[in-house]
């Protein structure tokens, strides 16, 4: 993965080579707008600290604050735009990441010291860690809670319509870091998703990943193995159908990017009334990840689609030992010393266990999924949607290739809808050409969530829970 700044709500892109680009473009980073105080605990589980700090890497990569969140703990201990993250509670920071695993540590009434680089001055702050806001949408009713997973407990939401007991919901399956699915500011894009759904009359279901936001013992996200994350969102489907009694011909499975992955293999144990997908891949997911780097730079800036094109190929052999030969990235290393610097560079690797952020089994695992059978078995409806300037999706094949499985393979069941609009993250940048002329000029826009989105999946499940089933 590259590395740049973290942007509020958006995709989050980093900027080294173009072959290690994907997870990070498939993470989204969430910063929450207040609304209110928090208790210590919610629905039974301490609730998770609320830092509040926008980041981007200073030329050292250290971490650097942009902005800061009115509310906040960072607000409240008086970190301003600038200042450089030196240490979290005793602990260094070296780059962004590392803050932000720092921050999904904290607690709401901890004791927290920041060590901060001002100009050149060093600052220490120390005070209270302030609770993460509580979600509100108008004429919903949302409800925290939680259930057991392997030693320890993943915190959920539940929001539903006052006005509809009996509504659908739509279950969430977000990207790959290890970010909490917790809505950030009101103006980004599962916070908005979330207002328009329930405005509709439609619930709006969410689980953390193991060990994320205020979810407490067991595994850990950035240490777990794609089963294990699996498994995590198996048991938050059955604790919705079981314990939180909502029937699966009531429930939707949104995937988005990684999600979209996750979700036809969610289905074959019980088959929700349908399953829709943003942002999704059907093909080979090392051969995914090799073309981010034949093509993914170009379609960002405009750079040399030629250069481009050939950096990504003189990558291949390390795809090749990495996702089909099943080598770790220090066995490639090892074997090829030649090309020790391009695998931590292309793979994203650490040096020990993690590639781009988490276990490097994890998206090694990915290329053994056989995504096109999981799609014909789903025994359900399914709605592809395309962004139209998604360039981490890269192109629209594979999004039409998911609808025409279903299609195929259950009649009527199949739809793709593209929103011309819309980019990876469900944000309006108006097209693919325009948001490459502003990347290629240096301009960062301030895209807003695309209406498209929401009025394509609002219609959708209203057509499908006026039929019967898929059976």
């Amino acid at each position: 993965m590259n590395s740049s700044l973290l942007r509020i709500g958006l995709v989050r892109f980093r900027n080294a080579q173009a072959a290690r680009t994907i997870p990070k473009l498939l993470t989204l980073l969430f910063l929450i707008a207040p609304t209110s105080a928090p208790a210590a605990v919610v629905g039974g589980l301490p609730r998770a600290g609320f830092l509040g700090t926008q980041l981007a890497p200073a030329t050292d990569g250290r971490p650097s604050v942009r902005a800061v969140v009115p509310g906040s703990t960072a607000a409240a201990l008086h970190v301003v735009e600038g200042d450089v993250i030196v240490a979290i509670n005793g602990r260094p920071m070296a780059n962004v990441p590392e803050v932000v695993a720092a921050a999904s540590n904290l607690k709401a009434g901890s004791p927290l010291t920041i060590e901060m680089r001002r100009a050149s001055k060093t600052v220490h702050l120390s005070g209270r860690t302030i609770g993460r806001p509580l979600e509100q949408y108008p004429n919903a009713t949302i409800t925290y809670g939680s259930f057991p997973f392997r030693g320890g407990k993943i915190r959920d939401i539940l929001a539903m319509p006052k006005s509809s007991p009996e509504a659908p919901v739509v279950f969430l399956l977000p990207g790959f870091s290890c970010i909490s699915i917790e809505p950030p500011a009101p103006t980004a894009a599962y916070r908005v998703l979330g207002a328009r759904l329930t405005a509709a009359g439609i619930g709006y279901y969410r689980a953390e990943k193991p060990g994320l936001g205020d979810s407490i013992g067991g595994p850990q996200c950035a240490d777990i193995t794609f089963d294990t994350e699996l498994d995590a969102f198996r048991t938050a489907y059955r604790h919705l159908t079981d314990d939180l009694r909502i029937p699966p011909e009531r429930i939707i499975m949104l995937g988005h990017s990684l999600g979209a992955l996750e979700a036809p293999l969610l289905a074959d144990e019980k088959a929700p009334r349908g399953i829709i997908v943003y942002g999704a891949v059907l093909r080979n997911w090392g051969d995914y990840h090799q073309q981010v780097g034949s093509f993914h730079r170009y379609l960002i800036d405009g750079s040399d689609p030629g250069k481009i094109y050939a950096d990504g190929e003189h990558s291949r052999p390390i795809f090749q030992a990495y996702y089909f030969d099943k080598k770790s990235p220090g066995e490639i290393a090892r074997e090829h010393p030649e090309l020790a610097a391009s695998v931590k560079e292309v793979l994203g690797w650490d040096g020990k266990d993690r590639a781009v952020d988490r276990n490097w089994r994890f998206m090694q695992a990915l290329a053994g999924l056989n995504l096109p059978a999981a799609w014909r078995d789903a025994r359900t409806n399914v709605l592809s949607l395309y962004g139209g300037a998604d360039i981490v999706a890269l192109f629209d094949t594979d999004q039409k290739m998911i609808a025409d499985i279903a299609e195929h393979s259950r009649a009527r069941s199949g739809t793709y809808v593209e929103i011309p609009s819309a980019d990876h993250g469900m944000m309006n940048v108006g097209s693919r050409e325009l948001a490459r002329d502003a990347a290629a000029a240096g301009r960062q826009g301030s895209p807003v969530f695309d209406e498209g989105v929401a009025n394509a999946v609002i219609g959708w499940i209203r057509s499908i829970m006026a039929k019967p089933p898929v059976t």
